[in-house]
This record gives structure tokens, C-alpha cells and sequence, in this order.
């Protein structure tokens, strides 16, 4: 969305290159590194999306956990606390539950609670590209 047509074409190109089986070891991994940073951000967006969409809370000691664990820093280009997080923003949703007559641990009881979680998380980014759209900062 920052860098347009040009962005987003260069972000498929990346995603391709990270993939490519014909191309030398050493380029496939600097391209799969490239490809890891131009995710980095976004990853961290959704995280932040998820956190204002379920218990913030729960999803920011899950983020916390899942690094403190690992052993990495935050700004490394490992994407695996989007597991964790995920899971504990549904997690969260699935106890502040309201309807206590269905088994909460029944798989489509946390079916249901993960897609509204995403719905919500989807309205913060619309609420947020409205932000942008009104304040007049889009080009």
C-alpha cells in the first residue's frame, strides 16, 4: 500500500525468487532473507491487529513468550510468533465467551471464535484506512 504498483510488484518478485529451485544456494537464501524482511512488518501489524481485536493482553504476553522462548530478539526476521499469537487471541475470545452452553473445546466452537477475530481484525485496519483516507495522508 506505501509503495504501490511498484511495491507490490516487487514484493511478488521477491516471493518468487525465495521460491525458485534454479537459482544458486547462496542467492535462494539471500532472496528467502529479503522475502522474511519485506513480511517483517506486516506480520508485526497483524500481531498488533489481533492484540486490539481480542485481549491485548493475552496476544502481547503470547508475543513476549514466544521470543523470550526462542531465545531471538524482537526485530529478528523469525515470523513464528504469528502462531502464537493467533492462538492466543482466539484463546482469549474462546474464555471471555458469553454462551456457556456450547463445549468450549469443541473444534468449531474455536473455528467460529477465530473468524470473528479476524473480522475484527479486519475492521481495525478498514477503521485505520479510513484514518488515513480522512486526515488526507493517502496520495
Amino acid at each position: 500500500m506505501i509503495a504501490g504498483a511498484l511495491g507490490a510488484l516487487l514484493y511478488r518478485v521477491a516471493q518468487i525468487c525465495a521460491r525458485a529451485r534454479d537459482s544458486s544456494e547462496m542467492q535462494r537464501e539471500l532472496a528467502q532473507k529479503f522475502a522474511t524482511a519485506l513480511d517483517w512488518l506486516p506480520a508485526h501489524l497483524i500481531a498488533l491487529a489481533l492484540a486490539l481485536a481480542a485481549d491485548f493482553d493475552a496476544v502481547f504476553k503470547a508475543w513476549h513468550d514466544y521470543h523470550a522462548a526462542h531465545g531471538k530478539g524482537y526485530f529478528t526476521l523469525d515470523l513464528g510468533f504469528l502462531y502464537a499469537v493467533a492462538h492466543a487471541s482466539v484463546d482469549a475470545d474462546i474464555a471471555a465467551g458469553d454462551d456457556h452452553s456450547v463445549d468450549a473445546h469443541s473444534p468449531l466452537v474455536a473455528l467460529d471464535d477465530a473468524m470473528t477475530v479476524v473480522r475484527r481484525a479486519l475492521i481495525v485496519w478498514l477503521a485505520v484506512l479510513a484514518l488515513v483516507v480522512i486526515a488526507g495522508w493517502s496520495t
